[in-house]
């Protein structure tokens, strides 16, 4: 389990309950918590990002993913059960859009959460393990699900940045770390390399294909 996600767990089993909400200290422990560890998720997508720029073998960008997955896995799980009590006691306090923002943020991690891209990233991962000699294809398939990736990492922690604005009564910013715009900004070029070399599916197809 990554030390940004015990400390998370920390600071969330340390509100305080049976008041009307938590501190305004405690709410800005959670989202600086928080911020580190999306930071620490966007390194590891960057991390693959990298690898396929650099032409890693696709096998083994994959195996890096399937080996990572039932960590994450073990940390939503933990993140969740911790914010399903907490959300349940600050029902109605003004803080519960927030922390129902920090909980959002978990239920759709891109290797072990609900949702689309969860389920391409899958389907990507599978297709990249037997890929035999269609390598190419495959790693598109990779790269692709990559960026779906980080930009919904990104949304989600926007979608906390706007609760916490909010929450502090001050104008909307959303921070967003530097390493998320490199990585997002790095796969464009990455996709159309590859579109020169092999027929890329639209989005749309690539997404019907992968949930099919």
């Amino acid at each position: 389990m990554l030390d940004s996600v015990v400390e998370l767990l920390a600071r969330t089993n340390g509100l305080a309950t049976g008041r009307s909400g938590p501190t305004e200290g405690e709410i800005a422990a959670v989202f600086t918590t928080l911020e580190a560890v999306h930071t620490d998720y966007i390194g590891i997508f960057d991390m693959v990002r990298r690898a396929i720029v650099a032409g890693e073998p696709v096998e083994d960008i994959a195996q890096t993913l399937h080996l990572r997955r039932p960590e994450e896995a073990s940390e939503r799980t933990a993140v969740l059960a911790h914010m399903r009590l907490l959300l349940a006691d600050m029902l109605g306090s003004d803080a519960y859009p927030f922390l129902h923002a920090v909980s959002a943020y978990f239920v759709t991690l891109p290797l072990s959460g609900a949702g689309q891209v969860a389920s391409a990233l899958q389907h990507a991962m599978e297709q990249a393990q037997c890929a035999g000699d269609d390598t190419l294809h495959a790693r598109a398939e990779i790269a692709r699900s990559t960026h779906a990736s980080l930009r919904c990492l990104q949304g989600q922690w926007e979608a906390v940045c706007r609760e916490h604005a909010r929450l502090e009564a001050i104008p909307e910013a959303l921070v967003v770390p530097a390493a998320a715009d490199d990585a997002l900004s790095a796969i464009p070029p990455l996709m159309a390399a590859i579109g020169a070399r092999a027929a890329m599916p639209s989005g749309r197809e690539f997404l019907a294909d992968a949930l099919s």
